[in-house]
């Protein structure tokens, strides 16, 4: 009698015991699918309406739920913001290029993409541009907390006078319209000048007709300013470089197997 009270005391401790277990791979399985936060820079269109990330980040990022099983929730803030909630270890960012001194207080992914910093003029006060000497004296609009690249950091405010934009693509360029600055700097991933001219015209279309400003054109100097890889980007810990280590290896994954496009880099520096 008192083996078969034994007997069943070990099966209810071995079925006690299993049911917690299923409880802790329960709790486990809706911590790995709950929503990765990541922060994207936010645009506006004429209407003051936020302008949706483009075509080509949104498929990289489906490509990466499904490999990894994973689901990105995407906040757009102005970038200053973003940055500072990813270093208050408040998930990620995408679009981040890799600076010295960024690289002391995020890690970062492989890259998701290659893109130019372009410096975009009106059409009737475009310049000479081939090396950074050539904006002496100049006023270049950029968007607060970016980067153009180590060498144009480096001269801001001491070659020439930067002017701190906010996120929103059409008040830049109608800072630059009203000739409150000589350029802005425009992060794209157009590889040369006909492609970034038209897609920046295009940008500013509807505005240029709103306000009947029929035959002002925007021009591409003809040299972008910098060259550089954009990555996903975190504060530094070791959960979240865990996590930046899985997306790099499915981003190379990914490319292996044709489902996302090469990385078009550049031969040499620009």
């Amino acid at each position: 009698m008192r083996d078969h009270h034994r007997v069943l005391w070990r099966f209810i401790l071995i079925l006690m015991s299993n049911i917690a277990f299923a409880r802790l791979g329960s709790c486990a399985q809706i911590e790995t699918t709950a929503p990765i936060r990541l922060y994207a820079i936010e645009e506006f269109d004429i209407h003051g309406k936020q302008v949706a990330m483009n075509a080509a980040t949104q498929g990289i990022l489906r490509v990466l739920e499904q490999q990894l099983a994973m689901r990105f929730e995407i906040l757009h803030v102005p970038w200053k913001r973003a940055m500072e909630n990813v270093l208050n270890d408040d998930g990620f960012l995408i679009g981040m290029s890799i600076t010295p001194e960024r690289a002391e207080k995020f890690a970062f992914s492989a890259p998701i993409d290659v893109n130019r910093n372009w410096l975009i003029t009106r059409c009737d006060a475009r310049f000479k541009f081939a090396k950074m000497s050539d904006l002496r004296g100049k006023t270049i609009g950029m968007v607060l907390g970016t980067s153009a690249g180590a060498e144009f950091d480096q001269l801001a405010q001491t070659q020439f006078k930067v002017e701190s934009d906010t996120g929103a693509g059409i008040a830049r360029i109608n800072k630059l319209i009203r000739k409150r600055v000589d350029a802005i700097v425009w992060f794209g991933a157009a590889e040369n000048v006909v492609q970034m001219e038209a897609a920046i015209n295009h940008f500013y279309e509807p505005y240029r007709q709103m306000h009947r400003e029929e035959d002002l054109r925007l021009c591409v100097l003809a040299k972008p300013v910098s060259i550089v890889t954009s990555h996903i980007a975190s504060k530094i810990n070791s959960k979240k470089i865990a996590l930046l280590k899985r997306i790099s290896e499915a981003l190379v994954k990914a490319r292996k197997e044709g489902k996302l496009r090469p990385l078009a880099l550049p031969n040499t520096n620009p």
